[in-house]
């Protein structure tokens, strides 16, 4: 029967050789033994508890497994033992993760269901495998393969010891427990997780939500091989599917812990690995990384204590959500004595200052792409002008798995932006409103030209991202979200969003339109921001509508393109101010270089507003 095991692993070897181990012979003489293909590591249980792995790593383990399953699926030719210890780990070349490969199933086929040893792997049973051991078919396996993620998961097959039981009932107690439970319990850990920490240790330990939310998964693919009725266990395709569907999750973070991401986020920030240790070598702990960041930020760093976010939205965008808030500057943050900043409470609340807080949707570029990222968002924190949003301090925020831990603070802008602004205000039915409209872009222009004289280019241009605030009885207009684009994805505009969501190629530039994926950096400039400010003026001067609602749905990048070359445009008709009019179709030139550059669009407003005046 033994022999009969080596068999099965040597067709399965032929069909597969980077899965399963070789087997070479057997040698009689003295003793009876095997040769066997030479494993440079021990069993993969062995081997992880040696060599703690990450998230990504361990579901890696797991994609392989499923893998091999597959195989001996198509073959129908089964182990009969499957369980962590009868993997074995392979180095992998330039890579760190591990290759795995199975090996022969031992001498569990002896059958005998006293054995102690058939009695203690009783949780890779099936239920009607214990009852019957020669039984070993796909849906048996498919039940082993669930403890053996289980496995993965608590680095441990030590069940007993887990489930605290005496040495002298450990392996009678686990049948018993098997049938009176169905299955394994929940996973400790992931309870814990939830659990306020009990020191600064414990508090670096605990897992991201990103990486919680990849366990569950895992824990919910163990249920599924663990279903009593043999039949309602998953097929390969649906064990395929839902791993498929795990990997593509484990590709969107790095760090498992809140310690690794706030380490992460401070070398992302600029702070190298090697300010990440103490002055004997040791790791820091999470308050001493957000020391760091603070110092490395200097005045721009606010600490996540010194604000309040409020739970419903300001304002959606393509990049990410915007929510009201409350701050208070580091400077007049005082602390508790745990070292926390004091909460707004209503006696403290008069020193707190209204907020926006813009939450980017969580950035799953290259590391080196981030790091540029965060570099551009620092430079945004040293722009000062009066129609440009300020951007007053960077947080964090790590527990939420949508976003990026890094959060920008800036100042609140009470009005709203502008397309809604237009709306309200409606038709521009008198003099004194096409002035007052034009007063309102005049700020635009200005806030543009100074961000084109700092090379910045905008990239997202449009009324939704122009607000509004109330300075002093007047209207004062500001850009915002400036170079959010570049700094998240150049070629945004064949993103996909929800169906609700209305891309923005419309607003883009017909140079834009005309994608060159070998050049996807110089078709964007300040002005192509010209051309976008044109779409602003046109917005505002149509109460608010946008391209979308004179334009098909159903059109595309390629399409407007060809309309514009065959010299469409939105139309004027509606436009009170042919003025105004003439100065957006100035915008519009298809050659970027004819275009007037803001420079020039300011001293154009300063005529147009003083014709109206």
């Amino acid at each position: 029967v033994f022999l009969g095991g080596l068999a099965k692993l040597q067709q399965l070897y032929r069909i597969k050789k980077t899965s399963f181990l070789r087997f070479y012979s057997t040698v009689l003489d003295p003793t009876f033994s095997v040769l066997m293909e030479f494993t440079p590591h021990h069993d993969v249980l062995t081997y992880i508890c040696e060599n703690p792995q990450s998230v990504a790593q361990k579901v890696n383990i797991m994609d392989q497994i499923i893998k091999i399953l597959i195989v001996m699926e198509k073959h129908n030719i089964y182990h009969g033992n499957l369980r962590l210890r009868k993997f074995y780990a392979f180095d992998t070349q330039g890579s760190n993760q591990i290759t795995v490969k199975l090996g022969d199933p031992g001498v569990v086929s002896f059958f005998d269901p006293e054995n102690i040893y058939n009695v203690e792997r009783a949780p890779w049973l099936s239920p009607e495998r214990r009852n019957d051991l020669k039984k070993i078919t796909y849906e048996s396996e498919v039940y082993a393969m669930g403890t053996t993620l289980y496995e993965l998961l608590c680095q441990s097959d030590q069940f007993s010891q887990d489930l605290k039981l005496s040495p002298a009932e450990n392996v009678s107690w686990m049948l018993t427990y098997l049938e009176t439970n169905k299955h394994l319990p929940r996973p400790t850990f992931l309870e814990d997780n939830n659990r306020e920490p009990s020191s600064e240790e414990d508090e670096g330990k605990k897992l991201v939500p990103e990486a919680l939310e990849v366990l569950e998964l895992i824990w919910e693919m163990c249920l599924m091989c663990w279903e009593e009725d043999e039949t309602s266990r998953p097929s390969i395709l649906t064990l395929n599917t839902k791993m498929e569907a795990v990997k593509e999750k484990v590709q969107t973070f790095d760090a498992d812990t809140v310690l690794d991401k706030i380490k992460e986020l401070a070398y992302d920030l600029g702070i190298e690995h090697k300010d990440m240790k103490t002055d004997d070598n040791k790791n820091l702990t999470v308050k001493e990384v957000e020391k760091r960041l603070q110092t490395h930020l200097l005045k721009h760093y606010l600490d996540k204590n010194c604000l309040k976010i409020e739970k419903n939205k300001l304002g959606k965008g393509h990049f990410g959500d915007v929510y009201r808030g409350l701050m208070r500057p580091p400077e007049k943050c005082s602390q508790n004595a745990n070292g926390k900043s004091k909460k707004v409470t209503e006696e403290n609340s008069v020193h707190w200052t209204p907020v926006a807080v813009k939450r980017i949707k969580r950035l799953s570029k290259p590391q080196d792409d981030r790091r540029m990222v965060y570099k551009e968002i620092k430079v945004a924190c040293k722009l000062d002008d009066p129609n440009v949003v300020k951007l007053l301090y960077l947080s964090k925020d790590i527990s939420h798995k949508d976003y990026d831990p890094l959060m920008m603070v800036m100042e609140f802008m009470n009005l709203g932006n502008l397309s809604k602004y237009a709306h309200e205000y409606g038709e521009l039915s008198s003099a004194e409103k096409v002035l007052h409209m034009l007063k309102i872009l005049y700020d635009v222009v200005k806030g543009m030209r100074y961000l084109s004289g700092k090379e910045i280019v905008h990239r997202d241009l449009a009324a939704r991202n122009v607000l509004l605030t109330d300075a002093g009885g007047e209207i004062r207009a500001k850009v915002s979200d400036f170079g959010l684009a570049r700094m998240l994805d150049g070629n945004y505009r064949f993103y996909r969003l929800n169906q609700e969501d209305e891309l923005p190629f419309v607003w883009m530039p017909p140079e834009c339109l005309e994608w060159d994926p070998s050049d996807p950096e110089n078709r964007f400039s300040s002005r192509g921001d010209v051309w976008s400010f044109g779409i602003v003026m046109w917005e505002s001067f149509s109460k608010g509508i946008t391209p979308w609602d004179v334009l098909p749905k159903t059109i595309t990048a390629e399409n407007l393109l060809n309309k514009y070359k065959s010299k469409w445009r939105l139309p004027g008709e509606k436009i009170v101010s042919k003025e105004a009019y003439s100065v957006m179709n100035e915008c519009w030139v298809m050659e970027p270089n004819k275009r007037p550059a803001f420079v020039d669009l300011v001293n154009k407003f300063n005529v147009l507003i003083s014709k109206q005046s």
